[in-house]
């Protein structure tokens, strides 16, 4: 067996009779499998300065599906993942990642 996602997975048996054994009953089992756990890695800390231009943000997923951005606070804006500082102050950026039928 092998497991291709998560959800519940239902494990039936059957056996057939021969000249020897009549057949069994048919036997189910079901159990659950749970998405995986992923980690964010950014690919570098940042200090930039208000006059410098806007610059370019990047990370990766231990899944390997794109990561997205966004401004939590501070005076800067995010468009994909390019930043534009507005003026002086600290910006605190998020990462995140969806997931999906596996993660």
């Amino acid at each position: 067996m092998t497991i291709t996602g998560a959800g519940t997975v239902t494990v039936k048996s059957v056996s057939s009779s021969n000249s020897e054994y009549n057949a069994a009953s048919d036997v189910e089992q079901g159990f659950n499998v749970n998405k995986a756990v992923q980690t964010i890695t950014l690919t570098h800390y940042l200090i930039e300065h208000m006059e410098d231009a806007p610059f370019d943000i990047s990370a990766t997923a231990s899944s390997g599906l794109p990561v997205t951005f966004n401004i939590v606070s501070g005076p800067a804006t995010i468009s994909g993942n390019t930043i534009t500082i507005a003026s002086a102050g600290m910006v605190v950026v998020s990462a995140s990642q969806a997931g999906d039928s596996k993660l």
